[in-house]
């Protein structure tokens, strides 16, 4: 098993969500006492965020591509974000409560910066 690489509460919804790098249960989201969802992302997840205004889970990692996820249904992304030739390392979400707003940032190892569009998906 993976260890945990990054793990982070959302006071607001009352749940928190883990990553790990492993193929098996990449994505843990959790309602504060039970497990909810659980995501198997091949080659796991570096890092992640949560966007409220769009209820939409982002995850980044080794293989440079980000997935936007709905939280609740882990079988698929609805959106794949092609654009960094390495690792992700760092994803934040911008979130004004504004779904046609919705931004992010996404950073990887080879020291690139990317903003996206959550709402476009570029």
């Amino acid at each position: 098993t993976e260890w945990v690489l990054k793990v982070t509460g959302f006071a607001a919804q009352g749940s928190f969500i883990s990553c790990s790098a492993g193929d098996r249960a990449s994505l843990v989201v959790y309602d504060g006492e039970h497990v909810c969802s659980v995501f198997n992302i091949v080659r796991g997840v570096t890092s992640f965020c949560f966007n409220a205004s769009c209820n939409a889970i982002t995850t980044g990692g080794l293989d440079g591509a980000l997935r936007v996820w709905n939280p609740v249904s882990s079988s698929r992304a609805s959106a794949r974000l092609e654009g960094h030739k390495s690792a992700i390392a760092q994803l934040d979400a911008f979130d004004n409560g504004h779904e046609d707003d919705a931004r992010m940032a996404s950073s990887s190892e080879d020291r690139v910066i990317k903003l996206w569009s959550v709402k476009d998906q570029t």
